[in-house]
């Protein structure tokens, strides 16, 4: 007997065997991200960092935030 299509069981071992991997996969891509949000944050903070230290020395003072409410 020749098989010419797939059959329910075999569908859903597919799809069984796609739902595991993209479990095992999800959390992996989930902390990639988290790695990526962190180092976007601690380079902005730098960033910050070094233009403040800028504006002291070409100033000569120190940057103050200043209330304006």
């Amino acid at each position: 007997m020749s098989r010419k299509a797939f059959t329910l069981s075999d569908l859903i071992g597919v799809l069984v065997i796609a739902v595991l991997i993209a479990g095992l996969v999800f959390p992996t891509i989930q902390a990639s991200r988290e790695a990526a949000r962190r180092s976007v944050c601690v380079n902005k903070l730098r960033q910050l960092g070094v233009a403040i230290k800028q504006y002291r020395d070409t100033r000569h003072k120190y940057f103050v935030l200043r209330r304006v409410c």
